[in-house]
């Protein structure tokens, strides 16, 4: 593997966690332990960690935050912060409650002493639910680009209650750290083949409207091919790393890994097996290493997540429950040694 730029020496290297799910062992010390453990392995400098069974209650961040502060070698915990819009509500009610669980995470890690230099709002946000419990938020097509999101609100005042609640998590958590003479980074976007995403909440605001200092981005492949593949051959405009970087922010890919099919069914990670999984990472990883404006890499996950999904419909399992860099059995895979390798290549 080629020696590192200076270029790529710039960029942070992380991998994700899920430890609400039993997989995780879910906040015992021992297994938060182990986490921690092969993270700094791994070379990888951030945990990217989402507390969606946390019931907003900050005080999870303790189970991670200071075990990671405490090694030798510190990892960073990126936590994913959010709250649902209310569409009906307009938007100074949804930023409102944005500023409110924006300041609440922030004021308590500080006041604990946590050293937390990302956040991010949201997971995969374009896909929130409603007040009433419906998914897809927003209308989601399949035309590429822009066009894949300029369609309709799905529900009346969608993009401009989502615009409220990501301003007021930013200036939630920002104004916290202000408050006491310190700073922080916001991570936003969050996309999944969304790419009107950001332009549309931006529409609805003003052209100047970007609540995050950073743009957020997960990229799956081979889905739509690679991150700098024309989506229209022959017209680089068309390329998604030209679009993401259009936005003038650095980029950081929270989620990365192993997209494929079995059969013609959707399959994830090592489901077609362990080759399979390491050799779409290395491709990936490299295509992405070609974009000046991806600073930071994330691999979706650390586990393989078999007890969230044993008892899923199989096709759901065969897609969700494999993408992990360890299996249910803490065995390191084949795309662990990839991926640590890659890391050590590039610093």
């Amino acid at each position: 593997m080629a020696c590192a730029s200076h270029s790529h020496a710039q960029r942070v290297w992380g991998v994700n966690g899920q430890p609400n799910t039993g997989d995780y062992q879910a906040w015992i010390p021992s297994a938060v332990s182990q986490q921690l453990d092969y993270l700094n392995e791994l070379g990888t400098q951030y945990y990217r960690v989402s507390f969606s069974e946390s019931r907003n209650d900050p005080t999870v961040l303790d189970a991670l935050v200071p075990a990671s502060q405490n090694r030798a070698n510190k990892v960073q915990i990126v936590p994913i912060v959010f709250v649902q819009p209310v569409p009906s509500a307009g938007y100074q009610s949804n930023y409102d409650a944005g500023y409110a669980q924006g300041k609440k995470w922030a004021d308590y890690a500080l006041n604990k002493g946590y050293v937390i230099t990302h956040w991010e709002l949201g997971n995969e946000t374009s896909n929130a639910k409603t007040e009433v419990g419906e998914v897809n938020f927003f209308t989601r097509a399949n035309s590429g680009m822009e066009a894949s999101d300029w369609s309709d609100d799905r529900f009346p005042g969608a993009f401009d209650a989502m615009a409220g609640v990501l301003r007021g998590l930013y200036w939630g958590i920002k104004d916290s750290y202000r408050a006491n003479g310190q700073s922080t980074n916001i991570l936003f976007g969050d996309m999944w083949l969304h790419f009107g995403y950001v332009k549309k909440i931006m529409a609805v605001r003003g052209d100047n409207f970007f609540p995050g200092d950073m743009l957020a981005w997960h990229w799956y492949t081979p889905n739509f091919g690679g991150f700098t593949t024309p989506l229209v051959t022959g017209d680089d405009r068309t390329k998604p790393s030209a679009y993401a970087a259009s936005f003038g922010k650095d980029i950081w890919m929270t989620e990365v890994g192993r997209e494929g099919s079995v059969q013609g069914h959707a399959a994830g990670g090592s489901a077609e097996g362990e080759q399979a999984q390491s050799s779409e990472l290395e491709r990936e990883v490299a295509d992405l290493l070609t974009v000046p404006q991806v600073k930071g890499i994330f691999v979706y996950e650390l586990y393989d997540e078999a007890d969230k999904f044993k008892n899923a419909d199989p096709n759901e399992k065969m897609s969700q429950a494999y993408y992990g860099l360890v299996t249910a059995e803490k065995k390191r895979k084949l795309a662990f040694y990839t991926y640590k390798n890659i890391i050590s290549a590039h610093r």
